[in-house]
């Protein structure tokens, strides 16, 4: 056994040294060194913490006398303080806000705006009026030139590690690890020019010792900083296309998704709701679809590691990320790995959309990038957070359907115009027998859908630390039900840490980020919205007893037709048990000054467990009768490893600043799934138990292995903070193409000129308080296609054995000429801020073109396959024009009144597709019309003589049979025309008002002409108000066509949906977000010994405004639940 076991482990090894990317072994040593390297920095750094802690300053007090702040410090240092009383004013009065502050930054920050000056001898603090220099010694320093020493800090004493200091118009250098800085040969008249991103810039005069510099942090939104690829910027000095979104914005919405946080908030980026069930999944597109046949979801990159956008499943219910494959006949639900991603973890997201942003990851970021940072522990005393929120969904529109009166008059006329009459062995609707009945009116929108959701929301967590060791730790518990009568409930636990560490001398530091979510979906089987349809005055659902009401008729047959009574569907329980965990370690070492060395590490695991379960209450009453149930399980897993080592180096030439980026990636993804099915099953009680099974329908597993390597690098290159040049470069190798197609290089170029700084744009243009015009270029691409496609793949035989031999047969022909799809493109930008940036205006318009198409290739019969993967000559274009406006349009110390807009005009186009009229695709796609063309019939309303509907053939010819290939002359663009979002903020005292409405200018599908009105299939025989504007009589002039019962005119029916008269206006503005906050005084929190307190009430889709007739404008589709409207309220508190 021993020699078997050696073997084995020799021939793995040799097997995965061979493959592309990282070895097995590797992973599970480099997760193990991960674990061993965590917990001894951890206690390491914490006892290095523990031992200097209290040799550093905390105070934060405002408006109090100096002489105060000195014997606090007095109090916390040790040291003594020697001064003249009169220099020392009792009515001097300082702020000072410093945490865990080294000595002399704490006083260099109280003495800010002081003619003081002080020493350190020993545990002696000297203070003492500068002297101003004699007439001598302004003579004397023109003449010499200084050394200036110095440092950085923030607003409470913390070192700014890589701020810029510069003379004025001159040599330049970056602050250290320890925020220090050294400038030789400096004019004393010299005027230093200080500045970080995120903080003002500041100017100070030279002098030999200036530490202690505070900056203070900047309110404008141009110097927020952005997360981009490896690295962070800010709006002032960014060259690329990127919106962030941060943690106040998101925590003003009750949302699981973080997604849908993003809802209107973001130009250029459109988001939809697949169903309004809570963990249903969205569908994202940044800057229009790129792709033909392939993924066009964006990366998700999470603390640096990425992140899966599509759900992992083998069952039907659950799709992908990507909104495709809704099969509205069984299962229009839609499922999203991002509802296991904490809302309430998280610190931004930054939406990174042209290539200068999105360059440096390659082929992954194609179609744009997401870039989520959770939450980190920050230097301070413990702080103890918790969160408390819960709250009501309903649905906010219902469909105006017929009442019992008009629909049994319609019926009626149905039977009459066939010339029938009412029978009562099939036309139940129409008689008082088997529980029918021609009084009852039932709204089964309210039975089915109308129910009240209800939403539960905890959180708490716990953070502080020292200058060396910040921590947090937090937990989050969600629970969301459904509105069906039925309680469906998505519930979802979560814990989230992060540990950041640094050395005494600041030249190693570690951070480790972890997020586990544990979720638990409960999904009905159908979405109940298409049973809303129901005749008015059909049975109801259940028995006096409680149990289903089958409503038979005298020979015992159910009344309900082929749909069966739709609470069954409850009975066929869908649950998926899912498992997320993501954790991060970044370490870096400052190996010379301004160069630095770092690893990041990460890991990804998802696991998906999914049961469906069809007892016998949920079969259809026929098959009941049987007495037989079945089940489908199934399991699916997924782990993700990356590693990402990159060497950074900073250095100023005088007003010239280079950033440097080298980096490499190497990531490796294994996903396995099993699935099972049984049938057979005599009791209900065992259903989850396969051994009970009378068969096994199927046994399905599935393996696969990405692996993804990369060098890439970053030059940017900064003048003076005027003139910025960005340089992207990338080399992507991908498991998903053959070795002749592995690698491809892909990079962009940007720069931006801030011609706001220009003294003749000063003079000419006083009110321009900001300007910059920015422009990139660059390719990405795209390997988001199935692996293996490259090779011939082959299944087994099992069901059709030869001689009780199973075998294997082939499935797809290889191709080793697969190649990656590439993107180019083109951005021009423009930023204005107005009025000392109380008004700030972004302009971008962006080109993007997709080429060498990713699609299947369809072959002749006699090759024995359908079709082959292939690459298609064929090219995608995206023209988008987005602007964004933010202004502050009153402030003063008691109210604030803000507005923020964004507004996108989209234009997404097929420029070129060869030969198309040949090939499968001509179906469905027009050259020079958007992807998301419909082809439709030329309405030509009612025949006046026979009452059918008729349309306008290619050849100009009026018919009621139009031809289903030629006569499609109309093209419907579903695409959005215009989208985005419009926001206030009103700010009173402790009370803050956010109100903010997200439109869409598009054309949908709507359903006035019903379905089959007339006909009688009882699980959709009720029909919409526009269907009573119908054909009676020859010379009729009507919209819908002659009611009919036995579906001789069902052709009409089907076509007229079809055709341009089946869409309408599907524009909406909604009320997105509604959000009333209240903030407890300072003397309240002093009474209740809080830090924070505050009472809020939210709503979510509180109001649609829209022409649209169907349930729901976003999700445009009868048979799907639509988004709820929610309104909760809570509490947040801080100790």
């Amino acid at each position: 056994m021993g020699r078997l076991l050696n073997q084995t482990k020799k021939l793995m090894y040799r097997n995965y040294t061979k493959k592309f990317g990282i070895p097995d072994r590797l992973c599970h040593k480099i997760l193990l060194i991960m674990r061993l390297t965590t917990v001894i920095l951890i206690a390491s750094l914490l006892q290095v913490s523990a031992a200097t802690f209290g040799q550093r300053i905390t105070i934060s007090q405002r408006n109090v006398p100096l002489e105060s702040v000195l014997k606090e410090i007095r109090k916390q240092s040790g040291y003594d303080f020697f001064y003249n009383g009169k220099n020392i004013s009792k009515k001097q009065e300082v702020s000072i806000n410093v945490t865990n502050a080294e000595l002399e930054d704490a006083l260099n920050i109280a003495f800010t705006g002081l003619q003081l000056e002080y020493t350190i001898k020993g545990k002696i603090i000297t203070i003492k009026t500068k002297e101003e220099p004699t007439f001598m010694d302004n003579i004397i320093a023109r003449f010499q030139a200084i050394n200036v020493r110095g440092k950085v800090v923030d607003e409470k004493g913390q070192p700014l590690v890589g701020a810029s200091v510069s003379i004025k118009g001159g040599k330049g250098t970056t602050t250290d690890k320890d925020g220090g800085f050294v400038l030789t040969k400096v004019d004393e008249k010299a005027i230093l020019v200080i500045s970080f991103i995120g903080y003002l810039t500041k100017e100070v005069n030279a002098n030999a010792d200036l530490s202690g510099i505070p900056l203070e942090v900047s309110n404008s939104k141009l110097d927020e900083v952005q997360v981009i690829a490896y690295g962070t910027t800010s709006k002032r000095l960014s060259t690329g296309n990127t919106t962030t979104i941060k943690a106040e914005d998101i925590e003003k919405q009750p949302v699981g998704n973080p997604l849908l946080a993003l809802q209107g908030r973001v130009s250029g980026l459109f988001i939809t709701q697949a169903t309004g069930y809570a963990g249903s999944g969205v569908t994202v597109r940044i800057q229009g679809q790129n792709s033909i046949g392939n993924g066009n979801d964006p990366l998700y990159v999470i603390d640096g590691v990425p992140f899966s956008s599509q759900l992992l499943t083998t069952m039907n219910n659950v799709v992908g990320n990507s909104g495709q494959g809704n099969d509205q006949n069984f299962r229009p639900l839609n499922g999203n790995p991002m509802n296991y991603i904490n809302p309430n973890d998280i610190e931004s997201i930054d939406v990174l959309k042209d290539a200068d942003a999105t360059a440096i990851y390659g082929s992954r970021a194609a179609n744009g990038a997401i870039l989520i940072t959770t939450k980190k522990g920050k230097a301070g005393k413990l702080s103890l957070n918790f969160s408390l929120e819960s709250g009501l969904g309903e649905v906010a529109r219902k469909n105006t359907l017929l009442n019992t009166q008009q629909y049994t008059e319609m019926r009626r006329e149905a039977l009459k115009n066939d010339g029938l009459e009412p029978d009562t062995t099939r036309d139940y609707d129409l008689f008082d027998k088997y529980g029918w009945s021609t009084s009852r009116n039932t709204d089964w929108q309210e039975e089915l859908i109308g129910n009240t959701a209800k939403y539960n929301n905890f959180q708490t967590t716990i953070s502080g630390g020292s200058s060396t060791v910040q921590y947090l730790f937090g937990g989050t518990y969600r629970r969301e039900t459904s509105v069906l009568p039925v309680e469906f409930a998505n519930q979802t636990g979560a814990v989230h840490f992060n540990v950041t560490a640094n050395s005494l001398n600041n030249k190693f530091k570690m951070s480790m980020t972890g997020n586990y979510v544990a979720g638990k979906n409960q999904l009905p089987s159908i979405d109940l919205s298409q049973y809303t349809l129901m005749s008015p005055n059909a049975p109801a659902l259940r028995n006096p007893d409680g149990s289903l009401n089958w409503a038979l008729d005298a020979g015992g047959g159910t009344t309900w037709g082929y749909l069966g009574n739709p609470l069954r569907n409850l009975e066929n329980r869908y649950t998926n048990t899912t498992s997320n965990l993501i954790t991060n370690m970044v370490l870096s070492y400052n190996l010379l000054e301004g160069l630095d060395v770092k690893a990041s590490l990460g890991y990804n695991k998802l696991q998906s467990d999914e049961v469906q379960l069809y007892p016998i209450s949920g079969l259809l009453y026929s098959e009941q009768q049987d007495g037989r149930g079945g089940n489908t399980l199934g399991t699916n897993k997924s782990d993700y490893l990356i590693i990402e080592p990159q060497l950074t180096y900073r250095r100023n030439f005088g007003p010239l600043k280079v950033d440097l980026l080298l980096g490499s990636t190497v990531q490796e993804q294994n996903t396995s799934s099993l699935s099972i099915g049984g049938s057979g099953y005599t009791s209900d009680s065992n259903l989850d138990d396969l051994s009970s099974a009378a068969t096994i329908n199927f046994f399905f597993s599935d393996k696969a292995e990405y692996r993804y390597n990369a060098i890439f690098s970053r030059l940017n290159l900064n003048y003076n903070d005027e003139l910025i040049l960005n340089l992207n470069a990338r080399r992507d190798g991908s498991s998903r193409f053959g070795p002749s197609n592995l690698y491809h290089t892909f990079g962009s170029i940007a720069g931006a000129w801030l011609f706001s700084s220009r003294d003749f744009i000063k003079e000419s243009l006083p009110f321009l308080s900001f300007g910059k015009l920015s422009m990139s270029y660059g390719t990405t691409g795209s390997d988001q296609i199935p692996g293996y496609l490259y090779l011939d793949l082959f299944s087994p035989t099992y069901r059709n054995p030869y001689n009780g031999i199973a075998g294997v047969h082939s499935t797809r022909l290889y191709n080793p000429a697969l190649q990656w799809e590439e993107t180019k493109k083109l951005r021009f930008g423009m930023d204005l801020g107005f009025l000392a940036d109380r008004v700030l205006l972004a302009l971008n318009y962006s080109i993007n073109k997709s080429s060498n198409q990713l699609l299947n290739y369809n072959l002749p019969v006699i090759t024995g396959f359908g079709s082959v993967s292939s690459n298609f000559p064929a090219t995608v274009r995206n023209r988008n024009i987005e602007l964004s406006l933010t202004s502050t349009n009153f402030k003063n110390n008691s109210f604030t009144w803000t507005t923020n807009l964004n507004l996108t005009v989209p234009k997404n186009r097929l420029v070129k597709f060869p030969d198309i009229e040949t090939s499968s695709y001509a179906q469905f796609l027009v050259i020079g019309e958007p992807l998301n063309v419909f082809k439709a019939y030329k309405y030509e309303g009612v025949d006046p003589a026979t009452g059918a509907y008729q349309f306008r053939g290619a050849d100009g010819q009026l018919t009621s049979s139009p031809n289903e290939r030629t006569d499609r002359t109309e093209l419907i663009r579903s695409d959005p025309k215009i989208y985005g979002g419009f926001g206030n903020t009103f700010s009173y005292k402790s009370w803050s008002l956010d109100i903010f409405f997200q439109f869409v200018k598009q054309t949908s599908r709507n359903f006035n002409f019903g379905s089959y009105p007339g006909a009688f299939p009882p699980g959709s025989g009720n029909q919409p108000l526009a269907v009573l504007n119908r054909w009676k009589q020859a010379g009729d002039v009507a919209d819908i066509q002659r009611y009919n019962a036995d579906f001789s005119y069902a052709t009409g029916n089907f076509l007229a949906p079809n055709s341009d008269k089946g869409f309408s206006d599907g524009s909406y503005a909604r009320l997105k977000n509604a959000s009333l906050t209240w903030t407890a005084p300072q003397t309240w929190l002093n009474t209740l010994r809080l830090a924070n307190l505050k009472i809020f009430v939210q709503g979510q889709n509180l109001l649609t405004i829209t022409g649209y007739s169907g349930l729901d404008p976003e999700t445009a589709n009868q048979l799907s639940l639509p988004p709820l409207r929610m309104l909760t309220a809570g509490i947040n508190a801080a100790f």
